[in-house]
């Protein structure tokens, strides 16, 4: 019974995982750019439906359209005021990755302070996630009914979009030759904007669905930053519905995987943080290219490539 429960549990936190990954995968994808401060993208996402729904009566889908909204804007500040200026400047990939790291930390104490000033330094989203359906201990709930259905659509919606629109055209032209898009006509500049602010709104989606899972803090995206770079190398770093397989795999192994340990032998759920850790090194050293057919412009083969190229400037 407790495992059938586990399974309803892994279903719907690898769905929000999957929400929250996508983005990442949209940046890896077009901009070639590992973003540390994502994990803040999700935090405001997080606070955004939290705050709505606790203090503001807020219905759920409005709640979530400002989360997207939010976290479209802090993409898009984080990329005018941060990631343009230095490409401009022809920055190396480490200093980018180095600036995503400082941006995440601004933005988390810039958080940390505004909530410690309204007493927000720990949130439960208020939410009521009822149990809609329960057929023997696999419990549908309303988080389960609506994280379901917007997690593939957003997943396919992105697929579609960068392979069969003339915006998914440019995107994939940036991720081949920049310069050569550039050449083309292609206007990188709104493209890179278009990409930041689909993976701000993606993110926050998925920061707001995470507030009904767990507790919202100004850490609450941080923490969950090493489930989703695991998703992401799992997936190939580049797959959406790579990224879709990745994010269940994670959730099963961290709860159902460790609710059965735990039943069986007796092995401390206090384990499941490993997880993420073990997945990575595994997918790096046994098959770089993740869940993506061929190693050729995936994996640690696709960082080889950009860090190469980065090089070479």
């Amino acid at each position: 019974m407790v495992q059938v429960e586990l399974v309803a549990i892994s279903i719907v936190i690898g769905s929000i995982y999957a929400l929250m990954s996508v983005g990442l995968t949209l940046t890896l994808s077009v901009l070639k750019l590992p973003n540390l401060a994502h994990a803040e993208i999700i935090t405001v996402g997080a606070y955004s439906v939290a705050v709505l729904v606790d203090y503001y009566s807020a219905n759920i889908a409005v709640a979530l359209f400002v989360a997207a909204i939010v976290g479209m804007t802090v993409a898009v500040l984080g990329e005018l005021l941060v990631f343009r200026p230095l490409n401009s400047r022809r920055a190396s990939l480490y200093i980018l990755i180095l600036a995503s790291f400082a941006l995440g930390l601004m933005v988390r104490f810039i958080i940390y302070i505004w909530a410690a000033e309204y007493n927000l330094l720990f949130v439960i989203n208020l939410y009521p996630n009822k149990v809609l359906l329960s057929i023997g201990g696999f419990q549908i709930t309303t988080l389960f009914v609506m994280v379901l259905p917007v997690t593939f659509a957003m997943v396919v919606g992105m697929h579609l979009l960068l392979n069969n629109t003339r915006l998914g055209k440019s995107m994939r032209a940036m991720h081949s030759n920049l310069s050569l898009a550039k050449v083309s006509g292609i206007k990188t500049g709104r493209v890179t904007l278009i990409t930041w602010a689909l993976v701000g709104a993606l993110t926050g989606i998925g920061g707001g669905f995470w507030s009904i899972q767990t507790q919202v803090y100004p850490q609450v995206g941080f923490d969950v930053l090493l489930d989703i770079f695991a998703i992401v190398v799992l997936a190939g770093l580049t797959s959406f519905y790579g990224t879709l397989i990745a994010s269940y795999i994670i959730a099963f192994s961290e709860n159902l995987l460790v609710g059965v340990l735990y039943s069986t032998f007796g092995l401390s759920p206090s384990y499941e943080p490993i997880i993420p850790f073990i997945v990575i090194i595994a997918v790096l050293l046994v098959r770089p290219s993740g869940l993506q057919r061929s190693s050729e412009g995936t994996g640690l083969s696709f960082l080889k490539n950009i860090f190469r190229m980065d090089g070479g400037k």
